[in-house]
């Protein structure tokens, strides 16, 4: 279906953008809203839905919407479905890629601000991989911080007003902005992953190119990891977003097989040890249900092992 896209306060690149959205049994209200939202910033709307079939007609309420809706009748995985909207952006000539959840929401001109971050690092040279906005968690309405991994753990880069961008190790997927010229060069989103690290090993390959990851400071997202946050002890008190025990497999399963590829660097690896302990101890003794999430962890630590990646469904089978 054609896309309609308001043309009002918009970036003069706007039009150069496509937004990826993944779903998947996704709230349709507010799937509806972030499409509109996103359409008054981006020059195409693409939804990838990985929904099973029987869910495929009531999706049917997007037709009135600003979007393309391509359904694919079953759960592909995230990184497959972002392949799926990477490939169709980039038949159509657009130069920006914009990944989304479903349920993230863009604030007004986030779009162009990122734009405008990613053209002012490549005009002073920098070799920009990706810019992604600093984003608001909905569980604790906090400001979450970019971050950069160092030899004692992770250091976290607030945005204080003296600096519009910030250089950093990693980047939420979700409102994540990418010349697509850069994804020629790194390559696709791993769907062996299927979900989860998928955005971190991307990134670990870009520096690896020599390419770099910015924030930007003034572009905002609201977002949410995990079902919901909980105070936790690990060495100190702490607030971690809780998955299902499905998504804490792949976690630990991806961390486990991105551990021994090439383009991690060493202190990645010594961060990412630490943090599947941790993964290890307090979602085994401290998040219910404890005996399947640590059952599940300890399935993923195997697997990862083993190299036994794609669904976990399809795996078992």
């Amino acid at each position: 279906m054609d896309c309609f896209v308001p043309r009002e306060a918009r970036h003069p690149s706007a039009e150069a953008v496509a937004a990826v959205v993944v779903c998947y049994f996704p709230d349709l209200s507010a799937l509806r809203t972030q499409v509109r939202e996103l359409a008054a910033q981006v020059g195409r709307v693409i939804v990838i839905d990985n929904t099973p079939g029987e869910r495929i007609t009531d999706l049917s309420a997007l037709a009135s919407e600003p979007c393309e809706l391509h359904a694919n009748g079953q759960n592909l995985g995230l990184a497959r479905a972002q392949n799926e909207g990477i490939r169709l952006a980039a038949e159509s000539s657009h130069r920006f890629v914009l990944l989304m959840d479903q349920d993230s929401s863009p604030e007004p001109a986030m779009v162009a601000k990122l734009l405008d971050g990613c053209e002012s690092l490549l005009a002073n040279g920098h070799a920009v991989g990706a810019v992604g906005p600093r984003w608001i968690d909905r569980h604790t309405n906090q400001s979450a911080p970019f971050v950069k991994l160092g030899w004692l753990g992770m250091r976290q880069l607030h945005c204080d007003g003296t600096a519009a961008t910030i250089e950093c190790d990693t980047l939420v997927a979700s409102g994540c902005l990418i010349p697509l010229e850069v994804i020629d060069r790194i390559g696709a989103m791993d769907s062996d992953l299927f979900i989860d690290q998928v955005d971190i090993e991307w990134g670990l390959r870009a520096k690896k190119l020599g390419f770099r990851l910015y924030g930007v400071c003034d572009a905002i997202l609201q977002h949410g990891i995990g079902e919901r946050s909980v105070r936790v002890w690990f060495l100190r008190w702490r607030t971690v977003s809780v998955h299902s025990p499905l998504r804490d497999y792949y976690i630990a399963r991806n961390i486990v097989a991105v551990f021994f590829r090439r383009p991690a660097p060493l202190r990645w690896r010594l961060f990412n040890l630490r943090l599947l302990l941790g993964l290890l101890f307090v979602m085994g003794t401290q998040v219910p249900p404890r005996g399947e999430r640590l059952r599940m962890t300890l399935r993923g630590i195997a697997d990862g092992l083993r190299g036994r990646l794609g669904a976990f469904e399809q795996r078992a089978r």
